[in-house]
C-alpha cells in the first residue's frame, strides 16, 4: 500500500508539472506569434539598412581611393 501511494503521489506531480509546463508553452507561443515580423514585412527595412551599409562602403571606398590619387 505505501508503495503505491507513493506512485500516485508521483504521478500527480508529474501532471501538475505538465499542465504547468503546457501553459508556459502556450504563453510562449502567444508571445512569439505578437512580436513575430514576417520576411515581407523585414523586407523594406532590409533594403534601407543594406542601402545605408552600402553607401557608407562606397563613400570609404571612394575617400580612400581619392587619397591615393591625389599623392
Amino acid at each position: 500500500m505505501g508503495m503505491e501511494n507513493e506512485h500516485e503521489k508521483l504521478l500527480v506531480r508529474v501532471d501538475e508539472r505538465t499542465l504547468h509546463t503546457i501553459g508556459l508553452v502556450d504563453k510562449l507561443t502567444d508571445m512569439v506569434e505578437s512580436a513575430y515580423v514576417t520576411k515581407s514585412e523585414f523586407n523594406p527595412v532590409r533594403s534601407v539598412v543594406y542601402g545605408m551599409v552600402g553607401f557608407m562602403l562606397i563613400s570609404c571606398l571612394g575617400a580612400i581611393i581619392a587619397m591615393i590619387i591625389k599623392k
